[in-house]
């Protein structure tokens, strides 16, 4: 979306914060599409998220009805889930943490 560009145009000057915000909306739209099931038959433009560098967790949208999750797994990858707010509500997340070596 215009915002999505404008926020990802903050970043030029920094291409590795550039890629990671980018890979960040895009597993939240990717969430998103998989989710209703049509994949990219519906633009990803459909669904906006307010992306907060280093805030992770419960992600806003666009979408009313639907919640987003998203946790960091490495600096460079991002698990993103889409679910119907009202099994949200229902539901309790747990991310398992890998023990350190």
């Amino acid at each position: 979306t215009v915002n999505e560009q404008q926020l990802l145009a903050s970043y030029q000057t920094d291409p590795i914060q550039y890629w990671r915000v980018f890979s960040r909306i895009w597993s939240l739209k990717e969430s998103y599409l998989k989710w209703g099931g049509k994949g990219l038959t519906i633009t990803p433009k459909t669904c906006e998220f307010i992306i907060q560098p280093a805030v992770f967790g419960h992600i806003d949208s666009s979408q009313p009805g639907l919640a987003f999750v998203q946790k960091q797994l490495t600096p460079d990858t991002f698990l993103s889930l889409c679910i119907k707010k009202k099994v949200l509500s229902a539901v309790e997340i747990h991310w398992l943490e890998k023990p350190a070596a």
